[in-house]
């Protein structure tokens, strides 16, 4: 017998107006086994990258979930891709998760973009380059960024108060 438990109901209240409900049906997604998300997902997932509240709640639940799985890798560089496409505006909720996600995903795509994301003029929403120096930190203490990041960030001027603390935290450190 089905419940209101399943996957896809779980999947579909990503989409509710009630944020209440999102979170709450994130929160149990996130306690199933991953292999019974794929299929559900899969079958709204051309729905689901239409409507922008159920975009950020699912950029939240492929942070958090199992993507050992090759499609599962694949859906989340696919949203990924389509959630920091310019053709959304700058400020969209899910901008910074889809940046998260990125690094989890895909180093490779995470620093072939961080110099975008980081720069105002190209990222004006400073939520967006927070996270992305969230991720720069990270990847500093896990030693995965390969190139010469702290004579960037040590020229990086940014005009929101937040950015630059992170920044100024990041670069003591390289002391």
């Amino acid at each position: 017998k089905e419940t209101l438990l399943e996957p896809k109901y779980l999947l579909n209240d990503l989409f509710n107006t009630d944020f209440k409900k999102c979170y709450s049906s994130l929160n149990l997604l996130l306690k199933m086994p991953t292999n019974q998300i794929l299929l559900p997902l899969k079958k709204i997932w051309h729905i689901l990258k239409k409507d922008y509240g159920a975009i950020y709640f699912c950029l939240i639940l492929f942070r958090y979930i199992d993507l050992s799985s090759e499609n599962l890798q694949e859906l989340g560089m696919e949203l990924v891709e389509l959630c920091l496409d310019k053709s959304w505006p700058p400020y969209m909720k899910f901008k910074p998760q889809a940046i998260f996600l990125s690094y989890k995903l895909n180093l490779g795509f995470f620093k072939r973009h961080m110099n975008d994301w980081l720069d105002e003029v190209h990222t004006p929403n400073w939520v967006c380059r927070y996270a992305a120096l969230i991720c720069i930190e990270e990847s500093i203490e896990h030693n995965k960024l390969d190139l010469d990041i702290e004579l960037y960030l040590r020229e990086n001027i940014d005009s929101n108060k937040f950015v630059r603390l992170k920044l100024k935290n990041i670069l003591t450190k390289f002391c």
